[in-house]
């Protein structure tokens, strides 16, 4: 778990996708405070479940690696040695930057969709291949990006991630632009942090966020202990926040972990 963090870390940037899965029959509503009290500063997705093609196993720690087209490229235990996964996973980062696929058209439309993150780049490329069942198959794979992509706007915006809410929106919003269907839903959907409650909302996860970055680079640094007395200024600026709730039920989480 912590190589797999510091992973995370590392290479979310780059393209990397980490999803730690807990399989020991914990409760939902506990992953966070969990990983807060080991890990301050956690916020890479954690699940119970996962709709991942990932086979049974047996023992702990157990890890796999997906590629980017949906294959399993490795699994088993990350303690039997990390060169021969860092292996894998640059050649899947290389392919995230430079694309992949049949013909370098396809690979042009991978490149700007996954390496750029441009969409509009993207779909433009698509538009041009004149195979009109390759054109259709890429197109819907952009429009699919796209709407992952607003999904994860309103999903954070429901869970209060505020902050990472807008941010999402303002980088789609760039990455759309000039396509004018696109445009028009962001629009609404930066409209939507315009109102009173979304900045009494904003004011608050915008000091969670910040937190969360200097934590994850141990600035400060943070211990089970310590971590309440951090989070709790930020609680009291807002408690009528949806934010500020979601900061309590954490502080109240990680005080409940330190008694376990």
């Amino acid at each position: 778990m912590p190589h797999a963090f510091e992973r995370d870390r590392e290479l979310r940037d780059k393209g990397l996708v980490s999803l730690f899965l807990e399989s020991q029959g914990a409760a939902d509503d506990t992953l966070e405070s969990f990983t807060w009290s080991h890990w301050p500063g956690f916020d890479a997705p954690v699940s119970t479940s996962t709709k991942l093609p990932i086979p049974d196993f047996r023992g702990l720690p157990h890890a796999a690696l997906i590629g980017v087209d949906g294959t399993l490229l490795w699994e088993g235990s990350p303690s039997d040695g990390e060169k021969p996964v860092r292996e894998k996973l640059d050649a899947e980062l290389a392919k995230v930057q430079k694309g992949w696929g049949p013909t370098a058209e396809v690979k042009k439309v991978r490149a700007a969709l996954y390496g750029k993150g441009n969409l509009a780049e993207a779909r433009k490329q698509a538009d041009a291949i004149t195979d009109l069942t390759l054109q259709a198959e890429l197109r819907k794979e952009v429009d699919a990006a796209y709407a992952r992509r607003t999904a994860a706007i309103k999903h954070a915006q429901e869970e209060a991630r505020w902050s990472e809410a807008k941010e999402l929106t303002v980088a789609l919003q760039k990455s759309t632009a000039g396509v004018a269907d696109w445009q028009t839903e962001i629009t609404g959907l930066l409209a939507s942090f315009d109102t009173p409650e979304a900045k009494k909302e904003l004011a608050i996860d915008d000091k969670r966020l910040k937190l969360v970055r200097a934590l994850r680079e141990g600035k400060p640094r943070a211990t089970q202990a310590t971590l309440p007395g951090l989070l709790q200024p930020l609680v009291k600026a807002g408690p009528d926040t949806k934010a500020g709730q979601r900061l309590q039920k954490l502080i109240d989480g990680i005080k409940a972990t330190a008694k376990e």
